[in-house]
């Protein structure tokens, strides 16, 4: 597992660090974990965050 920074994190979703703040305040993405004086996020929840976000996408024009 590796730790990304806010930074890291924003630039993987196209967002802002406000908007980062936003979706974690909203319940949509995880509280980070403080290491020291950094706030870090597991790739597995930004993983998670990516594949919840596209699964409607994905699952589009399949047949039930």
């Amino acid at each position: 597992m590796e730790l990304k920074t806010r930074d890291e994190v924003c630039r993987e979703l196209g967002i802002s660090a406000r908007g980062l703040e936003k979706m974690v305040a909203e319940g949509c993405f995880p509280l980070p974990v403080r290491i020291g004086k950094r706030a870090v996020w597991s790739s597995v929840a930004l993983e998670r965050r990516l594949v919840e976000a596209f699964a409607a996408q994905e699952r589009w024009g399949r047949r039930a």
